[in-house]
């Protein structure tokens, strides 16, 4: 009637959304009847304005010759609603003799536009007596719903094969706890045509459910502050700004913060108000759906949750789906209930025919002969009583005629009720098995070539015969069909009418109700990926089925579901050998394989052979195509993976091309992160004046709105990243206070957004580490750690352990230290990353040496050094060095001469390397040697030309040990002590 469906009002603490029909204050629901509402969104459609009482009138009864006190009276209602006092001077505002106005100051938000999830299908709402019959399991799950209640989270799976009654009976549970108490109840389908496509697709449906309930827009409000990364995949339930400000927080999201924030957001919610989630035929869930139900169970935090999830173990067993063994670690655990439905007995038969007949009697032996003929299954047992009916066959026909009449089989008798329909009726429940469990009368209009009017008129006619369908509401579609939603009664009935069709048939019905799907959803169309990459690819058009499918890798990957986006990419890679060779062919896989290798590297880490394939392949595309917008991209991964495998010359040789062509005046984009990853790669290399150079080019192209688009997808800012490399570099070139304002720049640029400040706090910890700050640089690493952890960044987390390890023993938790150092460096190895690998070895040895253990260090720098030599140039190897000459001293096991000869290699390799720092820490050991040896004068000399070359940060602990030395070796400082003593 009244005001924009796709616009929601808000005003004080009233919301309006004229699209579901609802006032809502502060989340609670004002009720309203139809013309007092419609005349209120009319007067806040035109906020403002005075509207004349006649067109009010006109507008709100159009059809209809009304008193003008009709009017009065719904302005005097929509005042007391709104809590006006009697002058009407708060919202509404009256112009004697003439009209009304709406004077409240209103927020409008749009929504954005989506293809959403679909409706969930919701319990029919059968009369109980029905499932009378499931009495001992509806007992179990009412026991489960009240220790939920009591905080105890419950997690119950209904298990049977197709026809047994899960859903009748879960749907009689709901109907019983309706209304029993406040609580929020979730309910999600897994559809076979897009189920195992689509990433957490059923959860996502009954969120979204539950956020168009009354209790809706506080439901968003606690997802945008407890579960943003959920939020984030229902855009159409936020506007645009909200929106963009949801992405920019869950930048760089993995898909253990999203389980996590679930979970916990469950927890949190449920201490307020219990939830109820129900999930039906989890043997068609994606992967992702079941870790996150897995998840749930798991966690011994209390919350009032009862899930309850349906599935067919036969299915799960012929797909060998996770499920089965997520259910059955479950059970082990005692961490989930397994309620299996078997067929019923001659007693349950007899007792359902009972009901069925309004308890008359039943003829004698018809209960054992119906349970005979249908072994107890519920649904055939229905169908079977149901066809007798309809064929009058109850009405005096003996046992041996009713007994002639039924099949031998379920299907069979689906099968025969099919024959018997017209054959338009059958033409259209074939084409709707095509369509899927839920479809639209539209869609089968396109499929068979008919009408839409005709195809919905006998689509309602089967849905009040309630044989096949049942009527689901209405669907709109965003080219603006408006058009009847229908679904099968029982997805067995689907599934016979699928498999009656003909190949050939088959596979015209999926391409024209695709083709047409396409079309309704036009710019849309990628949100219903899935659905359609599953017509296309069964309707045998490879070119629209590869799109469609790199379209649902995309949006798997932003949530985070690596797995089901490499099934995706898989089988798209593996369509596209059908098409011929084009360059519309080579784009594709291009951009395919863009996809494939970071999916591949988030799963099975970074030396994942698969993720370099993946690459090269890319970047021989690319070549091929003649360097199309992809190459920047391919080469900054390809560099980004040989960098964390500690292959820095590869990445440097990669970067220095990706910068010919941009300096040929090509492809400006990336540039930036191109700076950034030979910043580090130089660095690695022990290059630090040109690592600072490159580190400083980045930051000169860097604004606040650059386009970083390659490091913004793992949630990097590269400008952190360059501000990081220059503080490292200038503290290895001998800038101590410098780094150390650096690294302070990275973390402000980086503390709006979680995982790049968690990278910022460990390298800043790193700089204090490099600094000899071990309490600084433990509370930064602590500080990442936890985010690191809270987040889901386990590689930032390990790399932050380390640091905390070394900190740690340092200042004389010697274990405690040694035990974090050897975690974190056990989980960088379990990402795959080998970049810093040397360097964390090299602080495991010098824990070793401070716990008294030399042996076990050497053996650290061994395996080190066996690291550098294959890398040829490492930026630690001078400290590698110097710290096997001070174990040599500490294991007496060699001669000083050895130890001394290491100090010397580190000295040389620092000044090749122009890393004064490290020159200096290797110097004050020669330093002492020479000086027990006698050699003050050449110690002093060397000690103070190395001290000559520093301009700042005399306060940090290597400047000022450095400088004692050198105090002790002068003479007339030996000469006062003399005095003195």
């Amino acid at each position: 009637m009244a005001g924009r469906a796709n616009v929601v009002y808000e005003f004080g603490p009233f919301r309006l959304d004229p699209g579901e029909r609802w006032l809502l204050r502060e989340g609670r629901p004002v009720p309203l009847r139809a013309k007092v509402f419609d005349t209120l969104c009319i007067l806040v459609e035109h906020r403002g304005r005075l509207i004349g009482k006649d067109d009010l009138m006109k507008t709100v009864w159009p059809d209809s010759i009304v008193e003008e006190n009709n009017l009065a009276h719904n302005i005097s209602v929509i005042r007391k609603a709104l809590g006006d006092r009697a002058t009407g001077k708060k919202y509404v505002e009256t112009v004697p003799g003439q009209g009304y106005r709406f004077a409240g100051d209103v927020i409008e938000k749009r929504p954005r536009q989506g293809v959403s999830v679909p409706e969930p299908r919701m319990p029919n709402r059968q009369p109980a007596a029905t499932a009378v019959y499931r009495g001992g399991e509806l007992q179990r799950l009412h026991r489960s719903f009240e220790k939920a209640l009591g905080g105890a989270r419950q997690v119950l799976f209904v298990a049977g094969e197709a026809g047994i009654g899960k859903s009748l009976l879960v749907d009689t549970f709901l109907q019983e706890t309706h209304g029993r108490t406040r609580l929020y109840v979730g309910f999600g389908q897994c559809l076979e045509h897009r189920g195992d496509g689509e990433a957490y697709m059923p959860v996502l449906a009954a969120l979204g459910r539950m956020c168009r309930e009354a209790a809706g827009p506080e439901l968003i409000a606690f997802m945008a502050k407890c579960a943003p990364t959920w939020l984030v995949q229902m855009p159409w339930l936020v506007n645009d700004t909200e929106f963009a400000a949801l992405r920019q927080r869950v930048l760089g999201a993995t898909r253990d913060r999203m389980l996590r924030e679930m979970v916990e957001a469950i927890e949190t919610l449920t201490a307020g108000t219990p939830l109820l989630l129900v999930i039906e035929d989890l043997h068609w869930s994606d992967h992702s759906t079941v870790d996150l139900l897995a998840h749930l169970a798991r966690r011994r935090e209390p919350a009032r949750l009862l899930l309850i999830g349906t599935y067919r173990p036969g299915d799960v067993r012929m797909r060998s789906h996770p499920l089965e063994n997520v259910i059955r670690d479950l059970r082990v655990r005692g961490l989930c209930e397994e309620l299996p439905l078997e067929f019923l007995d001659e007693a349950g038969v007899e007792e359902y025919l009972s009901l069925r007949f309004n308890h008359e009697e039943a003829p004698a032996g018809l209960a054992r002969m119906l349970h005979q003929r249908t072994e107890g299954n519920p649904l055939f047992m229905v169908n079977v009583v149901d066809q007798w009916i309809s064929q009058g066959l109850l009405q005096g026909a003996g046992l041996d005629d009713l007994n002639r009449a039924v099949p031998d089989t379920l299907r069979q008798l689906i099968e025969q009720q099919l024959g018997m329909a017209v054959s338009e009726d059958r033409e259209i429940l074939e084409a709707a098995s095509v369509a899927g469990r839920v479809f639209s009368a539209a869609a089968l209009a396109a499929g068979i070539g008919a009408a839409e009017d005709e195809v919905e008129i006998r689509c309602d006619r089967l849905a009040r015969g309630n044989q096949f369908l049942t009527s689901s509401g209405t669907v709109e579609w965003p080219d603006g069909t408006v058009s009847g939603r229908y679904g099968f009664v029982h997805d067995l009935h689907r599934e016979v009418f699928y498999e009656r069709i003909p190949p050939g048939r088959k596979a015209r019905l999926h391409l024209r109700i695709g083709a047409r799907l396409e079309a309704a959803y036009g710019g849309l169309a990628p949100e219903s990926a899935a659905e359609l990459a599953l017509h296309f690819i069964r309707g045998r058009d490879a070119g629209r089925a590869t799109l469609y499918l790199w379209h649902a890798a995309e949006q798997c990957l932003a949530r985070s579901a690596h797995k089901e986006a490499i099934e995706h990419l898989t089988t798209g890679l593996g369509m596209l050998q059908s098409l011929p060779d084009s360059e519309e062919r080579v784009q594709r896989e291009l951009a395919m394989q863009t996809l494939l290798a970071p999916a591949l590297l988030a799963t099975r880490g970074w030396s994942a052979p698969e993720a370099e394939k993946a690459y090269v392949r890319a970047g021989e595309l690319c070549r091929r195509m003649g360097d199309p917008k992809l190459r920047p991209a391919v080469l900054v991964g390809l560099a980004t993976l040989r960098e964390v495998r500690g292959e820095y010359r590869q990445s440097q040789a990669l970067m220095e091309e990706r910068l010919r062509i941009s300096g040929s005046g090509q492809e400006a984009e990336l540039l930036i992160e191109s700076h950034e990853l030979l910043a580090c790669s130089l660095f690695h290399q022990g290059a630090f004046s040109v690592a600072l150079d490159h580190a400083e080019q980045g930051l000169a192209l860097y604004r606040d709105d650059s386009e970083c688009t390659f490091f913004a997808s793992y949630g990097d800012n590269p400008a952190v990243s360059c501000h990081n490399w220059a503080a490292f570099s200038l503290w290895f070139l001998g800038y101590p206070e410098s780094a150390r304002k650096r690294a302070g720049q990275a973390l402000v640029l980086a503390r709006s957004h979680a995982y790049c400040l968690a990278y910022a706090q460990t390298q800043a910890a790193l700089v204090h580490l490099y600094r000899r700050e071990p309490a600084a640089a433990g509370e930064l690493a602590q500080s990442a750690i936890s985010l690191a952890t809270e987040r889901g960044f386990p590689y930032r987390a390990a790399v932050a352990a380390v640091v905390h390890g070394w900190a740690t023993a340092v200042q004389g938790q010697r274990e405690n230290g040694l035990t974090q150092l050897r975690q974190g460096i056990a989980g960088c190895r379990a990402a795959g990353a080998n970049m810093d690998h040397p360097f964390y070895l090299a602080l495991l040895a010098e824990a070793y040496a401070l716990g008294d253990r030399p042996e076990e260090g050497l053996h650290a720098l061994a395996e080190a050094f066996a690291m550098v030599r294959n890398s040829r140039t490492f930026f630690y190897e001078a400290e590698l060095h110097r710290l096997w000459g001070c174990l040599l001293l500490q294991a007496g096991t060699r001669s000083p001469q050895e130890a001394e000869a290491s100090f010397q290699l580190a000295i040389e390799t620092a000044r090749r390397q122009k890393a004064r720092c490290l020159e200096l820490r290797a110097a004050v050991n020669i330093g002492r040697q020479w000086r027990h040896r006698g050699r003050r004068a050449e110690a002093r000399q060397l000690l103070a030309e190395t001290l000559d070359g520093f301009t700042e940060g005399f306060d940090t602990p290597d400047l000022r040990e450095a400088a004692a030395l050198l105090e002790e070796l002068t003479p007339h400082a030996s000469a006062q002590k003399s005095f003195q003593a």
